[in-house]
């Protein structure tokens, strides 16, 4: 393994032995089999050919094996050692005993060269032998402890890989003279600071490898040593004191193998203070300075940013000011962005994020793969992201991939990456598994609490989300697979054990737990979407304004004159909104998935293409097609023009406009008052007089609730109740001159009335003429209570996991219970197959997430004769791309009566999201009595919610026996009791909790009707427990649908309540009004089946903290 950390105090994770996992297929098998059959050989010729390069040379002169002087470049030892870990990786690989015969042949004659004090760097031996003023750490720029460090880590892979003790002999020795060396640069207190600081890397492997402490004190001793250097340099960062660091600056090699090396320290020292430093300038570069493809460093050369007029420093290959990204001169420097490799490596292993293997990925399969050809044979030193034809100036490297170029230190650090890319497939924890990057393979895992298994990962990844574990073992030990969500992936799911796990916005970069207890009969399949994004760069980024880069996935995509039929890139516009297709692409022999979108071409007939301004002069354009690749594949075939970042086609986006051509009123009729739940700063009517329905109407609010109670409503007072508002709504409507249309707001377990309140409303307005309805929207999804549909299954969100709608304890429901598995099924059993499953209209995710707009919009155009359209959606954005396509169906004459759950009232409406209310904003009369709480809910998670709730001490609870509510007498002397014991509390500022018995009463008749008015009856009783209070209550909570409609309009008798927001996720809270029985009073309406176990005790916390 790269970092063996097992016995790292601070490693909250540990590599898995990179032999120990083997590509099976795919992109990283191609690219780690090309580099065996190639990359490594072409380098081995290259270091071989003393005309070429003379590294070789230069150690066979320094072992007496040749004459000669030095030649090449003063870090030739360092590339070497690079390519030896690249060749002991790969012989160790594939059993290679040829190659291994020349590694130890190799290591024979490094130990020749190295001099018996262990100092080994050839420049400066020739250079003693020779006499010619070359001497030893005269000059930091020879690079000399930068070779001894790629030493130490090329000898501790040796060691561990093969078991031999030959080269890490030789780097022992090393080590040692550079002990020698710091302690009397320490006594003399003349220190430099080593460029590109390889060896703290190395020394702190070489304590891993060795288990001497000395090599761990002398890597904490060479970085602390930074801070005595004189005159120090932001291109070096030694300027400032390394614990004084918060920004990256300088020389992007350096500085990213400077806080590699740093980290890892921090793994094995504790050191918060340097801990900080990591974190703020890891920042710096993610947040500021990091390009889209993972590359590090915009700058060839210059003066440093954080310079001025009076004080100026020269920096090379460095990093900018923030957000100074540009395209064409962007430096990128390989090695930069596989030093960024190995320090996010080394930061996830000390605090296992996700961002640090995003990062590490983007750096991976776009930079780094990209500096490499498709044949393995031909390098980028640096990695601009635009190149043109030509260029009125000279740029310091070839502006294509060469196969040798004088500074030959990234080919062999990109080839001992490539080899060793199965190092970041997995990491371990006592007994979890961590993933990092994906790819088909096989991993033999062994983790501390004894779990030993066979881990094989199917999927065509970094070009397809579907990603596919299972597991091979005689050991029953369970454990955790730990599955990176990266922060690309806002939508996705989880398949296990006949459980499906949504993934939204919300799990986006981070880690899920699935825990396995049966692991050979465990399959898991992650399923990560890949629609095809559309990225923009922060303002500040000057180069990208108005411009737009295309991505899917983790890979970056670009564009190359062979694939347009242009002029030039720069008459490309990109259309955000256009189709997208992917399709298989050759380049090299390989095969790569590429994309096909619109876009548009402008006329550059009168254009002068010269000049450096002239006046616009609109000619028009024409759509085109536009094939992009992934970044990685460019620059493999002709010379030609390749670009990142394209100016984009912005169109005017008239959602709400388009809602509301006739300014239409959205009327909604809550079935129960928690229907409120996603909205802020609406209007509530708990009645539906004609003077009440005027009002609203009047106001400014282009939305209102009724809140009508329906679900605990007998069917012909359920009926009745919809004639009545669907008649006055058209009195109204008529009378003012204001359209309006319906949303029957139903419960997002599928409970109610259903479809009996719609199909009234149907019936009674198209009788009055009003409208005649194409069809019935169906959105059942609520976020915030963790109700999604997928693939016309709808679930509800119990802990981490889904259960189908049918599966819970709501479909049980004495009244409005169902069996139905699917959408479709579900309509056909309400409707008592009046509307065929097979007649129903879905829309998928697929299309939603694909942005097919005119084909949803074509589906909704279809439908007709009141039939019934279901919306899958596991997100917000899923209900806005749908909205899209209905505003343009209602545009064009479609009308719809609509069935949801709240969610889809927020889109239509347009209202904004806004924080979860604190107590300042709820109470606006501040009293010393206490608040009251009833509960009427009798779900399961009702309860578990009471039994977190007793863990406060401060709340006095009290129950109501619920089962004496068949005898009239003793039920009103058991609620009396209960009055007495609240008044007493509330009075003494003690807030009270009052719950009816958790058994479920039943009326044993079998007769729905029958449960449905012993129900009401205990929730009258559990209303009179807040209407017959004499004493005012600092606040109320009601829990429960018909509890909380009941305590508001009887209880309360509000008759008009202002929504003020959500107290938590999915929990509306009123504003009551002056004429209610307590005014101005914070009422909380908290649904039965919404939140998690410990969601009311924190909003009675919110409440209750003064």
């Amino acid at each position: 393994m790269l970092t063996d950390t097992r016995q790292s105090r601070n490693a909250k994770v540990t590599p898995v032995d990179g032999l120990s996992v083997t590509w099976t297929r795919g992109l990283w098998k191609e690219r780690t089999d090309t580099c065996a059959q190639a990359t490594v050989p072409q380098l081995q010729h290259m270091f071989e050919n003393k005309e070429i390069s003379h590294v070789l040379e230069n150690f066979r002169i320094c072992a007496g094996e040749a004459d000669g002087k030095f030649d090449g470049t003063v870090f030739g030892d360092g590339d070497f050692y690079k390519w030896m870990e690249a060749a002991v990786y790969t012989a160790a690989k594939n059993q290679d005993e040829e190659l291994f015969n020349q590694i130890d042949s190799y290591i024979d004659l490094i130990g020749k060269a190295q001099l018996s004090d262990g100092y080994l760097s050839t420049k400066q031996i020739i250079g003693e032998r020779n006499q010619n003023g070359v001497t030893r750490m005269g000059d930091i720029n020879d690079f000399e402890v930068y070779n001894f460090g790629h030493l130490f880590t090329a000898a501790c892979l040796h060691k561990r890989l093969t078991g031999k003790d030959s080269f890490l002999k030789i780097a022992v020795k090393t080590a040692d003279y550079l002990e020698g060396m710091y302690a009397d640069a320490l006594e003399k207190g003349e220190v430099q600071t080593a460029v590109c600081p390889s060896h703290y890397m190395g020394l702190v492997e070489m304590y891993r490898t060795t288990g001497e402490k000395r090599y761990l004190k002398l890597a904490e001793q060479a970085i602390a040593l930074r801070d005595s250097v004189k005159e120090g340099m932001d291109d070096n960062q030694d300027r400032i004191p390394l614990r004084e660091h918060e920004k990256i600056i300088g020389h992007a090699v350096r500085a990213n193998y400077l806080y590699a090396g740093v980290a890892d320290l921090c793994l094995e020292e504790d050191d918060e203070e340097l801990k900080d430093v990591l974190h703020k300038v890891w920042r710096s570069l993610v947040d500021k300075k990091l390009y889209l493809t993972g590359g590090c460093g915009a700058l060839y050369n210059g003066t440093s940013p954080y310079g001025n007029f009076f004080v100026d420093q020269k920096v090379h290959q460095a990093y900018g000011y923030e957000y100074q990204l540009p395209n064409i001169t962007a430096y990128n420097e390989t090695c930069a962005s596989l030093g960024g490799v190995f320090w996010a490596y080394r930061m996830f292993q000390m605090e296992p994020k996700a961002e640090y293997f995003d990062v590490l990925e983007r750096m991976m399969l776009n930079t780094n793969l990209a500096a490499l050809s498709m044949d393995g044979k031909r390098f980028f030193y640096e990695n601009m992201l635009r190149r043109t034809n030509t260029l009125d100036y000279e740029l310091i490297w070839p502006r294509t991939r060469s196969e040798y170029i004088l500074s030959y230190c990234c080919p062999p650090n990109l080839a001992r990456t490539i080899a060793q890319s199965s190092e970041y497939a997995y990491l371990t924890s006592k007994d979890a598994l961590w993933v990092g990057m994906y790819g088909a393979s096989r991993a033999e895992i062994t983790l501390e609490n004894g779990a030993v298994f066979t881990v094989h990962q199917e999927t065509e990844y970094p070009y397809d989300g579907k990603i596919t574990f299972t597991f091979e073992t005689t050991n029953r030990t369970g454990f955790s697979m730990m599955l990176r969500i990266p922060g690309w992936a806002d939508n996705g799911r989880i398949q296990t054990g006949g459980k499906q796990i949504v993934l939204t916005r919300e799990n986006a970069g981070s880690y899920y737990e699935i825990r396995i207890e049966d692991p050979q009969h465990t399959e898991i399949c992650l399923e990560l979407e890949m629609p095809v994004r559309y990225t923009v760069a922060n303002t500040m980024v000057e180069e990208t304004a108005g411009q737009a880069a295309v991505e899917r996935g983790p890979l970056v995509y670009c564009c190359e004159t062979a694939d347009v039929s242009v002029e030039s890139l720069d008459d490309l516009y990109l259309d955000p909104e256009g189709h997208t297709e992917l399709t298989a692409q050759q380049i090299e022999g390989r095969t790569v998935t590429a994309i096909e979108l619109d876009g548009y071409c402008v006329n550059r007939e009168v254009y002068n293409r010269n000049a450096l301004y002239q006046t616009l002069r609109q000619t028009g354009m024409e759509k085109v097609k536009i094939r992009m690749i992934p970044y990685f594949a460019w620059d493999n075939r002709e010379f030609g023009e390749m670009r990142i970042w394209f100016p984009i086609l912005a169109k005017i986006q008239k959602t709400k406009e388009t809602i509301s051509l006739k300014e239409k009123k959205i009327v909604v009729l809550d079935d129960d008052p928690t229907g409120v739940q996603t909205v802020h700063d609406v209007p509530v009517y708990t009645d539906w007089e004609m003077d009440s329905l005027q009002q609203a109407f009047s106001e400014e609010s282009n939305l209102f609730f009724i809140l009508t109670n329906s679900r605990s409503f007998s069917k012909e007072e359920t009926k009745h109740v919809h004639e009545t508002i669907a008649k006055r709504l058209h009195q109204v409507s008529q009378n003012c001159g204001k359209e309006f249309f319906l949303i029957s707001r139903g419960d997002s377990t599928l409970r109610g009335h259903y479809p009996l309140e719609t199909e009234v409303l149907r019936e009674t307005l198209e009788t009055l003429g009003e409208v005649k309805f194409d069809g019935e929207i169906l959105c059942p999804f609520f976020l915030e209570g963790g109700r999604v549909t997928i693939d016309n299954v709808h679930y509800v969100k119990y802990g981490e996991e889904l259960i189908p709608a049918n599966e819970t304890e709501f479909a049980k429901d004495k009244t409005f219970g169902y069996s139905a598995a699917t959408m479709p099924e579900y309509v056909e059993e309400k409707t008592k197959g009046a509307y065929k499953a097979s007649d129903v209209t879905c829309i998928s995710l697929e299309d939603i997430h694909d942005m097919n707009i005119d084909k949803i919009e074509e589906a909704l155009m279809e439908v007709k004769d009141f039939n019934k359209i279901i919306v899958n959606a596991v997100d917000y954005a899923d209900v806005k791309v749908f909205c899209v396509a209905l505003y343009r169906a209602m545009a064009k004459g479609k009308v719809f009566m609509f069935r949801t759950a709240a969610a889809i009232v927020k889109v239509m409406d347009g209202v904004t999201d806004q924080p979860l209310l604190s107590r300042e904003q709820m109470v606006v009369k501040e009293t010393d009595n206490g608040g009251i709480i009833v509960v009427g809910s009798h779900t399961d998670k009702t309860t578990k919610q009471v039994e977190e709730l007793k863990k406060l001490t401060d709340i006095e609870f009290i129950e109501l026996d619920a089962t004496l509510v068949k005898d009239d007498e003793a039920f009103e002397k058991e609620v009396k009791r209960c009055l007495n014991l609240e008044e007493t509390c509330i009075k003494a500022g003690k807030t009270v909790c009052c719950y009816t018995t958790r058994a479920l009463i039943t009326a044993d008749t079998g007769d729905k009707e029958d449960e449905l008015r012993l129900s009401v009856k205990i929730s009258d009783a559990v209303q009179s427990l807040v209407g017959r209070l004499s004493v005012t209550p600092s606040f109320v909570i009601a829990k429960g649908g018909i509890t909380s409609s009941d305590v508001g309009t009887k209880a309360l008798a509000v008759k008009k309540a202002n929504v003020l927001g959500q107290i938590k996720p999915g929990i509306p809270v009123w504003q009551t009004g002056e004429e209610s029985k307590f005014p101005l009073t914070p009422y909380v309406i908290f649904p039965g089946n919404v939140g998690e176990v410990t969601t009311l005790r924190e909003a009675v916390e919110v409440l209750t903290a003064k």
